[in-house]
């Protein structure tokens, strides 16, 4: 008898070690997203010798990032939502021609309605945790041409193609939104729907998880600043 308890005592701490150890609170980022930002050269041939060129950086104060997915959990469909304003990149504007320079987001630090599942995300689903995968990456191969020049205060529609990077695999997306300028502000707001399956994510196998959906919507609403 006194065996058996001891067997059970013991199973229940290492069952409450693994709990804790799982659903530790999540890392602090490695470096700033501005650096990884910064270090995304853009595959696009654009006009440098223009000299009207204006730069907008993005604000993390006024942007967010997010990532919508469907679920059934506990047997009712249930929709995961994260943010993050872990976001940066710099925005090009030259007469009728804008040029992303690149998109870094800190996969780390994307928060949900629940501290579990943001550190089932980052350790298991993303891998994020692992400084090759902390950062989410997206860089343009070409710029958007408008048929004219973008006008304060007038929001145009627009796509931008691209290679995503998430979880070391790198895959090509498109972002279709829309753009405008507000006195020294630019304001783009964008979606793509992509496949987890693409980049490898895969979910843990959990009783009360019965379903995740392969498709995944990421919405980004920026707000750059003009550089000074």
């Amino acid at each position: 008898m006194q065996k058996t308890i001891i067997t059970i005592a013991v199973t229940i701490i290492i069952l409450l070690a693994g709990f804790f150890y799982f659903t530790r609170p999540v890392s602090a980022p490695t470096q700033s997203v501005d650096t990884v930002a910064e270090k995304l050269v853009p595959n696009t041939e654009t006009n440098t010798s223009a000299t009207s060129e204006k730069v907008y950086r993005i604000s993390q104060a006024k942007s967010e990032v997010q990532f919508i997915i469907g679920e059934v959990l506990n047997g009712a469909p249930f929709t995961a939502v994260g943010n993050t304003n872990e976001v940066a990149g710099d925005i090009s504007i030259s007469g009728n021609q804008i040029t992303l320079g690149g998109l870094a987001v800190n996969a780390k630090t994307f928060k949900t309605d629940s501290s579990r599942r943001d550190g089932a995300i980052v350790r298991f689903i993303l891998r994020s945790d692992q400084p090759v995968n902390e950062f989410i990456t997206f860089k343009p191969t070409q710029p958007i041409t408008l048929g004219t020049p973008l006008v304060d205060g007038k929001e145009v529609w627009v796509t931008v193609s691209g290679n995503l990077t998430v979880s070391g695999v790198t895959k090509p997306a498109i972002f279709a939104g829309k753009i405008k300028i507000e006195g020294d502000n630019l304001i783009v707001k964008g979606n793509s729907t992509v496949k987890r399956s693409d980049f490898g994510l895969k979910i843990p196998e959990l009783s009360f998880i019965a379903s995740v959906d392969d498709e995944v919507l990421i919405s980004v609403s920026v707000v750059a600043e003009m550089a000074k």
